[in-house]
């Protein structure tokens, strides 16, 4: 699914930072592994941990296009699938 998004500077830097970082693949977190023993205690507000530890969460982002780029307002408008 390809969706048409319009972010300043800081998130064209992050995507230009999770390309040039080869992050290595790690085993996958099962869904059961992050919620609490009973589902009633889980918070939305509160960060996923597995074992109490903070959860590593990745993600890669394809930039098919960048269609504008507006120095003046810092704002650019890109194509991400």
């Amino acid at each position: 699914m390809a969706v048409k998004l319009k972010f300043g500077h800081a998130f064209s830097l992050l995507i230009h930072m999770t390309t040039l970082l080869k992050v290595s693949r790690s085993e996958i977190l099962e869904f059961d592994t992050v919620l609490p023993q009973n589902p009633q205690d889980y918070d939305n507000l509160q960060p996923p941990k597995e074992n109490g530890e903070a959860t590593v969460v990745r993600f890669h982002v394809t930039v098919l296009s960048i269609d504008t780029i507006d120095e003046g307002s810092m704002v650019s408008a890109k194509l991400l699938f």
